[in-house]
């Protein structure tokens, strides 16, 4: 018990020492925004009208425990970006323990689990599912998987349906802050094989091997030998068909979210061929960044077409040549199939194919699947080296230089967070041309009224994407808030192109050509941008504006006495 001690408290010491400034940090403007800064939701904290909100689609996800514990963070301690910061790195460490636990727990391999916690805790990859407070879901939905799979390694051991039942819960709980994991009765059944070890590879083969007695048996007997030999996997599957149907039901759940959010690019701009090879190659990527973390950031852009088949090709040999080495060794080293098939599996919701967002890939991802690599390399390395004694003698100061290097990178890699100016910046120049970086340089820029600045950037990221609607849209805004406003409407008319029904494009263009005193052009943007969202505050009283200076006064009183309790806006933000 001491020594077990001894281990949590180094795993909590070392995340920390990567982690613990993550607390003096600021928001970011991509996406903190969207769920804390500008949410009047969350902002308002615990009552029954955002409680009720969480529960609706949210941000083209469905994830009302996240909401929930942001909403929490709020009621507790305001809107301060430290509180949800530290929020963030509590969860970050429990993940860290309770990984330890369940490992060690199936296991009894002392150094192996904690190995595997360590690189958990502090690997560079993991900095964004940690510093970044709208990567809240991350470590909350990883939170109560973990206990799911912790509540599942009692029941495999005891076969207490209260175990079940538990694991049960905490995958729902899990899913209801992000459908990560969805591949967890994959999970499960890689677990049952190894390492709880309830179909081991020696007694499936002593079941196989018919006897004597079946060999000369009818076929009927035969039959029923053969249904006996496979009642063990008959079991394991029917034990996870119920968390199989949570699956289902929470992809459904998160594809309606992404379409109703409009966050699944159409199949024009990624086809499925594209999505395929880019998969392929992510596969390797992260596979090679997880060995040398360098050149991370924030947001990659996606190759498109521009993706190099070469490149692709000699990624698919060398997945080919990993499984293949891992099947090969399924019955000397389960571990190895394990992990290997962990990485792969869990990597299949957020690897592109069903694409999300218009990045190739992100750090936050790798967040569960990097267990499975660290699992096989953990167990894999004594296993090889226990054949002579004095490279298993050199392995715990192997494993400390490895750990002092991933801390080093990843202390760098968290510093990069502090606020938005030094983490864009960093990613600028570690992707070079980023329209996605630019915009939000730009926002943050705005922000700070350095509006000439800003609209340095969101230029770069329209030169650099020409369908970036957002893009548009706030240069639109900045080019209007300098008076400029043809180039501002030129670019809401771009935004109209690409996107028809966004309203405030359309409120936005009407404001932009009322002050170019081109009112009879801006009647219709503004009724249009009124038929989309009702509630648009200031829409109908600069309406009603636009109708008297067209003549149209008893049109225009009617607006006005719709809009008279609320202020007017000119350009929407």
């Amino acid at each position: 018990m001491t020594k077990q001690l001894v281990t949590l408290s180094v795993l909590v010491l070392i995340t920390w020492i990567v982690f613990a400034e993550v607390r003096h940090f600021d928001f970011v403007t991509i996406d903190d925004g969207l769920y804390v800064t500008e949410n009047r939701h969350v902002q308002q904290g615990l009552n029954a009208h955002s409680i009720r909100w969480c529960f609706a689609p949210q941000a083209a996800n469905w994830s009302p425990l996240t909401w929930l514990s942001l909403m929490l963070d709020v009621e507790l301690f305001g809107v301060d970006a430290r509180a949800f910061h530290f929020t963030n790195l509590l969860l970050h460490t429990a993940n860290v323990l309770l990984l330890f636990s369940c490992l060690y727990r199936w296991t009894g391999a002392a150094g192996q689990s904690a190995f595997v916690a360590a690189l958990f805790a502090v690997h560079p990859l993991h900095v964004e599912s940690v510093a970044w407070i709208a990567a809240r879901k991350d470590v909350l939905s990883t939170f109560f998987g973990l206990l799911a799979l912790a509540a599942y390694g009692r029941y495999a051991r005891s076969l207490k349906r209260c175990w079940y039942l538990t694991a049960l819960v905490m995958f729902v709980l899990s899913l209801m802050s992000k459908q990560m994991l969805v591949t967890l009765p994959f999970l499960l059944l890689l677990l049952d094989y190894w390492p709880l070890g309830r179909t081991p590879p020696d007694e499936l083969n002593e079941r196989c091997k018919p006897s004597p007695r079946i060999a000369n048996a009818d076929s009927v007997d035969a039959e029923a030998a053969t249904l006996t030999l496979w009642q063990p996997w008959r079991r394991l599957l029917l034990e996870k068909v119920p968390f199989l149907a949570i699956s289902v039901l929470f992809c459904v759940a998160a594809l309606l979210a992404q379409h109703q959010g409009r966050a699944m690019p159409s199949i024009a701009r990624f086809s499925i061929t594209t999505r395929l090879l880019n998969a392929i190659l992510v596969y390797g990527t992260y596979l090679k960044r997880t060995i040398w973390p360098s050149g991370l950031a924030v947001y990659y852009p996606h190759p498109g077409d521009a993706l190099l088949r070469t490149e692709v090709a000699a990624v698919a040999l060398l997945l080919v040549a990993l499984s293949t080495a891992a099947i090969v060794q399924w019955r000397k080293r389960p571990f190895l199939l394990v992990g290997w098939l962990w990485y792969l599996g869990t990597l299949v919701p957020v690897i592109g194919i069903v694409q999300v967002g218009a990045q190739q890939m992100a750090d936050r991802y790798t967040y569960v699947p990097l267990i499975g690599i660290f699992i096989a390399v953990s167990w894999s390395v004594p296993s090889l080296a226990v054949v002579r004694p004095w490279r298993r003698n050199a392995l715990p100061y192997v494993a400390a230089l490895v750990l002092m290097a991933y801390m080093t990178v990843a202390r760098d890699q968290t510093s990069h967070w502090k606020d938005s100016s030094t983490l864009f910046e960093h990613a600028l120049a570690v992707t070079g041309e980023n329209a996605v970086v630019h915009n939000n340089l730009g926002v943050f820029e705005a922000k700070h009224h350095r509006i000439r600045e800003a609209i340095h950037h969101f230029r770069a990221a329209v030169a650099i994407d020409a369908e970036f609607v957002r893009a548009h849209f706030n240069l639109g805004t900045a080019l209007c808030s300098q008076r400029e406003y043809q180039q501002g409407a030129d670019h809401f008319r771009k935004v109209l192109e690409i996107q028809p029904n966004f309203a405030h494009a359309h409120f936005n263009l009407a404001n932009a050509l009322s002050a170019l005193g081109r009112y009879s052009e801006a009647i219709p943007h503004f009724q249009t941008a009124l038929q989309i969202d009702r509630n648009l505050v200031g829409a109908p009283s600069l309406l009603a504006k636009a109708l008297r200076e067209q003549s149209q006064a008893n049109e225009a009183m009617r607006q006005f006495e719709k809009d008279k309790h609320k202020s007017p806006d000119t350009i929407r933000k």
